[in-house]
């Protein structure tokens, strides 16, 4: 990818934060009379598409892998409840993934944060 001004970076990892081009431009260091206007072409130009893109698909991944390791570890309560006859507890786990799994459908789409899921390969 070609290279970006260290302004730009900083453009993109705030625009994935709020999903706003001017408020993202003014926190990163455009004047604040032009960040309406400098947000607007920085959307337009391809690099910075693509590197929103590559930063919220990080983000994507590193999200799934945390929620990777928490099914695991509730995997395992929720077998070890069941062998001790502990069903409440049992339940209560399977109760948490559903909670996890809600969380993580919802973390896929566009939402307050900017984060979003990223495209699908097509293989």
């Amino acid at each position: 990818m070609p290279h970006l001004t260290p302004r730009q970076e900083r453009f993109c990892a705030y625009f994935v934060a709020c999903a706003n081009a001017s408020k993202a431009a003014r926190e990163a260091g455009y004047a604040e009379n032009s960040a309406r206007r400098q947000g607007s072409r920085l959307m337009a130009d391809k690099r910075i598409r693509d590197r929103i893109a590559e930063i919220q698909a990080q983000s994507f991944d590193a999200l799934c892998g945390g929620m990777k390791i928490m099914f695991h570890k509730l995997d395992r309560i929720y077998r070890d409840a069941c062998f001790r006859g502990h069903y409440a507890s049992a339940a209560r786990a399977v109760e948490t993934q559903g909670r996890l799994y809600l969380s993580l459908v919802g973390a896929g789409r566009q939402n307050r944060t900017g984060l979003r899921r990223p495209p699908r390969s097509k293989a």
